[in-house]
C-alpha cells in the first residue's frame, strides 16, 4: 500500500482551500434574458431595378426611449452613441437579406428597459424605419422583429419566468 509522502501532504493542504474558492468568484451581474427572432419578407427594399436588397438592421437595449423616438434616422445611424449618451445599453448591427430568417440570444443588463430597432431602407422617408417595445421586468423575453417591404416591426412572443436554456 502506498503512503502519501510528507511533501504530498503538505501541496494538497496548501492547495486544498484555493480549489474551493475558485467555485465562488465574484457576486453575479443580474441579467434579462433576450432571445431574438428575425423575419424578413422576400420583397423588401426593393432597389431601383425593381428587385428586393438587403436591409441594415440594427437592435439597441435602451435605458430610456425618448432620445431614441426623438432622433431621426441618420442620427442615429451616423452618431447613435453620441444621441443616446446614457440611455445606450448595448447594440448589434445585421444585414438582413430579403427572405432570411435569424435568431440570436442575449443576457442583457438589468438596466435596459427597452427595445429599439431600425432599418435602413432604401426609401427612408416614406418608410415605418423605427420600432420600439417595452421588456417584461423580471422575466425572460422573447421577440420577433419583422422586417416588410417598407417597415420594420418588433413583438413580444414571450415574457416567462425561465427559458431554461440560459
Amino acid at each position: 500500500m502506498m503512503r502519501p509522502t510528507r511533501r504530498a501532504t503538505l501541496v494538497w493542504l496548501v492547495a486544498a482551500p484555493g480549489v474551493g474558492g475558485c467555485a465562488g468568484g465574484a457576486p453575479s451581474v443580474k441579467t434579462t434574458a433576450l432571445e431574438f427572432g428575425i423575419e424578413a419578407d422576400q420583397e423588401i427594399n426593393i432597389n431601383t431595378n425593381g428587385e428586393p436588397s438587403p436591409v441594415v438592421l440594427r437592435v439597441y437595449e435602451l435605458k430610456t426611449k425618448s432620445a431614441f423616438e426623438q432622433a431621426s434616422f441618420f442620427e442615429l445611424l451616423d452618431g447613435d452613441s453620441a444621441k443616446l449618451g446614457a440611455d445606450l445599453v448595448a447594440k448589434r448591427e445585421f444585414e438582413v437579406k430579403p427572405g432570411e430568417k435569424s435568431s440570436f440570444k442575449r443576457d442583457s443588463p438589468t438596466d435596459a428597459k427597452h427595445i429599439g430597432v431600425i432599418a435602413g431602407f432604401r426609401e427612408i422617408e416614406t418608410a415605418q424605419w423605427r420600432a420600439v417595445i417595452d421588456i417584461v421586468p423580471d422575466r425572460d423575453n422573447a421577440f420577433v422583429i419583422q422586417v416588410t417591404a417598407l417597415a420594420v416591426k418588433i413583438t413580444l412572443t414571450r415574457a416567462s419566468r425561465s427559458f431554461g436554456m440560459f
